[in-house]
């Protein structure tokens, strides 16, 4: 299915409001090219923190763009 950047858009900044911290990962990781090692280092974290923010930001990224509402 191809991406709605609207869509995406409108998710990541729900996402900032409701979760700054797993929003700024994805803007280091997806966007920023960074790796876990990098972006816990940017946001003085470590890099097992920013492995379970990438997880819960992606599945919630999921649920939020689920165009079936099926989740």
């Amino acid at each position: 299915q191809p991406l709605d950047l609207l869509a995406l858009d409108d998710a990541l900044t729900k996402l900032q409001n409701e979760d700054p911290s797993a929003a700024s990962v994805v803007e280091l990781l997806f966007f920023g090219g960074l790796n876990t090692s990098e972006a816990g280092k940017a946001l003085g974290v470590t890099a097992r923190t920013i492995e379970r923010r990438w997880r819960a930001a992606r599945a919630w990224l999921l649920r939020e763009l689920d165009p079936s509402g099926a989740t």
